[in-house]
Parts: C-alpha cells; structure tokens; sequence
C-alpha cells in the first residue's frame, strides 16, 4: 500500500476516535442555552394569551422534550408516552434539606422538576397544548401532541429537527448518556450511585426514600459546567417579562444573542440519529 496513503487512513481514523469522545455537558446542554431567548418568548406570548405560530408551538415541544432526553437523560420514549393523567397526578416532594420539587411518574420511570421547570411545563400544558387538540377528538392523552393533534410519533426526530433550527450538530440521547457517564465515573463511589439511581430510575426501578432520589437528582444537575442560563431561569424570566413587557428587550441573565453563543460546541462527528425505537 503506498505510504502515504497508509499515513492518510491512519489520520483519519485517529481523528474520527477524537471526534467520538464523550462531549461535555456543556455541548450536550447547548441546544437548550441557545434557543433560550426564541422560547422565552413565546412562553411570554402564552402567558398573556397572545397568538401563537404553529412553528412556535412546535419549537417549545421540542425545548420542553429536548430538557427531558439531555438535560434530566430520559429516554425518548419517556416524553413520547408521558400521558396527562402522569402530569395531573404530580406529587410534591422534598429533598433532605425540605426544599420542594415536583415528581412526575410517566410509567415505571419518575421525573424530578424544579418549580421553575414545572411552570414552564405547566404553560404549555395549560396555555399550547389545548390550541393543538383536535375538537373532534378527546382520545388522545399524551401529554405532548403534535401539530395535528395526534402523539408524538418519534422524539428522536424532533430533537434532530430542534438542532437543525438553530444549526447545531446533533446530540443525541446516547450521546449524553455517554457524556454522563464520562463525568460519573470521576465521582466518589457513594455520590455515583445516588445519582445513577436517578439516571436509570426507569431501569433499575429501586426502593428509594424519595429525598434521596431528589438528592441524585440535583447531582445531575451539577453537570451545568457554568453552561449558562438554564430551563430555570428562562421560565423566571417569562414570569418577569410577562409581569413587566417592557423589561423583556433589556439586558441581563435572558440576554443571549451574543456570537459566543450561537457558534454552537466544538466540531464533531455527528452520528445517525438515535437508534432507539420507539
């Protein structure tokens, strides 16, 4: 074979192992940091009962699922099967200081919100998702719809179609299980298994007392790497705008049309969507 061919394959699949790494949470998390100021805004329009595009009734669906699958490492079958009964038959709990969260159980699998996550469900649950239903219909129950009225078919899809919109390499529900357990495995041993009984809770299906499933929760949670603002404070701040309209073009924590943030994570090889089926 000639040399420098050999050197050439060589390189390549050297640099196709790189591209391959574990990404770091930041570029898991990026498509949530940089669509946070598009969905304030319609989350604003919302609250004030404003008209919304069928375009932006999408995008919100896929922030709110994208959260689920990158953010809190839900499987995509998770938001797909979430019924309303699950949202309406949400508990209060605590973790082991007795601050609050909301736990929502779709199926065998418990997902643990913030208040400011759960409002941020909770507009689109009350103020979008009635605008997608089809009069003639009452037998769809998934908590998330399409623009036809029907469940969401494919999640997996969805997420491809989010990264597209704001021209980001796709990141994939793997992909951040794989950044998560990179990040784990540097984790004292008995801080790991709290957090892993939160990350595969649909899996493993323990008996946890419910602090303790919150505490690994708020673990995971840590994985931020000072990623920016968060599902949190977008939902903060379209309370704060919607109380106050005029205060939505200022500048501060939602401000986010800086170059720094749309450039996206650095360069990798972007794999075939997700193969889970769903």
């Amino acid at each position: 074979m000639n040399i420098k061919l050999l050197l050439l394959l060589l390189l390549l699949h050297h640099t196709y192992r790189l591209d391959l790494l574990p990404l770091t949470n930041r570029e898991c998390c990026k498509i949530l940091q940089v669509s946070k100021k598009d969905v304030t805004t319609i989350f604003d329009k919302a609250r004030l009962d404003q008209l919304i595009t069928d375009t932006d009734k999408a995008l919100v669906g896929y922030y709110l699922m994208a959260l689920l699958i990158l953010r809190h490492r839900r499987r995509p079958s998770v938001p797909k099967e979430l019924t309303v009964k699950e949202w309406l038959q949400r508990k209060q709990v605590e973790d082991n200081d007795g601050q609050s969260f909301i736990a929502v159980y779709p199926g065998h699998d418990v997902i643990i919100m913030d208040e400011e996550e759960e409002q941020l469900f909770s507009i689109y649950f009350e103020k979008i998702r009635p605008t997608l239903e089809e009069a003639q219909s009452t037998t769809t129950q998934q908590f998330f719809l399409s623009l036809t009225g029907q469940k969401v078919k494919n999640p997996t899809k969805d997420l491809v179609r989010f990264h597209n919109k704001f021209n980001l390499p796709l990141v994939t529900w793997k992909m951040a299980m794989s950044a998560y357990e990179r990040w784990a495995d540097e984790m004292p041993k008995d801080t790991r298994s709290s957090t892993d009984n939160y990350v595969y809770y649909g899996k493993l299906k323990p008996q946890l007392f419910t602090p303790d499933l919150v505490e690994g929760m708020k673990k995971l949670m840590e994985m931020k790497e000072n990623e920016g603002e968060t599902s949190g404070n977008v939902a903060k701040r379209a309370r704060t705008s919607s109380e106050d309209p005029s205060r939505e073009n200022q500048s501060g924590d939602g401000e986010s049309s800086s170059s720094e943030e749309r450039e996206g994570p650095r360069p990798f090889l972007v794999p075939e969507a997700d193969g889970h089926v769903l």
